[in-house]
């Protein structure tokens, strides 16, 4: 019996998660007249962690086709970090255009520059999200569970039971 509320606290100690810090941002581009387009875009992690950047935009379908006034094509995307430079990858182009870059290490206080060039439709958009992640911390339940669960086991190995006289 003490084998099976053992295991149980165990099995409770291995599933408790602990808690990450996180922060997004978003921009949200629109243009009202066509033509090439160059900007960037700055964010600042609030703590120690990894950022993920994505860089998304999509064609407007109308009546089955595809409106080019709502298109947008980026010929750069390139986030800098401490002066290294890194390519966001294409995961798809045309009507749907998706560039991401994950697990970039920054400090606390560090700024990102995301610089983008391309070509926007008079109705295009696109959309811009910096996600920053901080290490796991364990939450003091997830201590104090560890603490009992050693607790528990070692009395567990300590207490005997009395042993049975056999008649001869």
């Amino acid at each position: 019996m003490n084998f099976l509320k053992t295991a149980a606290i165990a099995a409770a100690a291995v599933v408790a998660t602990p808690v990450m810090a996180t922060d997004t941002d978003s921009i949200t581009q629109a243009y009202a007249a066509s033509g090439s387009f160059s900007t960037s875009y700055d964010y600042t992690i609030p703590f120690t962690g990894y950022l993920s950047t994505v860089l998304s935009s999509a064609q407007t379908k109308l009546l089955g086709k595809y409106v080019a006034a709502t298109n947008v094509d980026f010929t750069s995307a390139v986030l800098t970090v401490n002066g290294v430079n890194y390519t966001l990858t294409t995961n798809s182009s045309g009507a749907v255009e998706n560039r991401s870059w994950s697990d970039v290490f920054m400090t606390a206080g560090t700024t990102a520059t995301l610089a983008l060039t391309g070509t926007a439709g008079s109705a295009g958009s696109y959309t811009v999200s910096f996600s920053s992640i901080s290490g796991a911390v364990p939450e003091a339940s997830t201590w104090i569970m560890m603490i009992l669960g050693f607790g528990i086991t070692a009395m567990a190995m300590r207490k005997r039971q009395a042993g049975v006289l056999a008649a001869a």
